[in-house]
């Protein structure tokens, strides 16, 4: 019993005994020739670092070989919904991103600072439109800030064109990530596109962020 973690006493007796480390990812991670993982004892499932379970309770820290070895199972994370709050909505029928469009590098810098902003969870309402205002509740932007925090860092954010959805022109980026999530009805992932507009006064009124399928 001594080598559970407090969490974890009231599960000891129906499980076989892991080798936990420390109460820490950082004391753990000379103990492990490899990862350091999250070890979720009732579903017999363990998750990486970039995982918002990790280092919730009740779990413990071991090597990912060991469990792996004792026929634990990595729980992958999953992907909801797409970040996609906007007015007008998209037509299906729209053109294409067309590359002839010139970059705005103003737009793109703003674009760019969305992934910082929302990776906050602060958001500044005065650079939204109001219908996109509406649909971004605290608790989507709560919901959000986990996620692009659970991504990473940007390894690679490029213009790719300008299609115009109802009229209105829609910049488009692709945007890399430094960890791969798991996408809708597809494989991990850590390519993304993101689309932003504004109205003649600058605001954001239309946000589109997605996986790239």
């Amino acid at each position: 019993m001594r080598n559970i973690l407090p969490g974890l006493l009231s599960l000891a007796v129906t499980l076989t005994p892991l080798p936990l480390l420390a109460a820490t990812h950082k004391a753990a991670t000379p103990k492990c020739s490899g990862r350091v993982v999250w070890v979720l004892p009732a579903q017999k499932r363990y998750v990486l670092s970039n995982n918002p379970l990790y280092g919730t309770k009740p779990g413990a820290y071991a090597c990912e070989s060991t469990v792996v070895a004792r026929g634990y199972h990595m729980r992958p994370m999953q992907i909801t919904r797409p970040m996609h709050y906007a007015t007008p909505r998209p037509n299906p029928t729209s053109s294409p991103a067309s590359p002839a469009v010139p970059e705005n590098p103003a737009l793109t810098s703003l674009a760019r600072t969305q992934i910082d902003i929302f990776r906050t969870g602060k958001i500044n309402r005065s650079q939204y439109g109001s219908a996109l205002n509406g649909a971004l509740t605290d608790k989507v932007i709560a919901q959000w800030s986990q996620l692009l925090t659970v991504l990473g860092a940007v390894t690679s954010f490029t213009y790719t064109g300008t299609p115009v959805l109802n009229g209105l022109p829609i910049a488009q980026y692709a945007v890399s990530f430094e960890h791969p999530l798991p996408a809708p009805n597809a494989t991990s992932t850590n390519q993304w596109i993101e689309s932003i507009a504004t109205d003649q006064t600058g605001k954001v009124i239309y946000l589109n962020f997605v996986p790239k399928t």
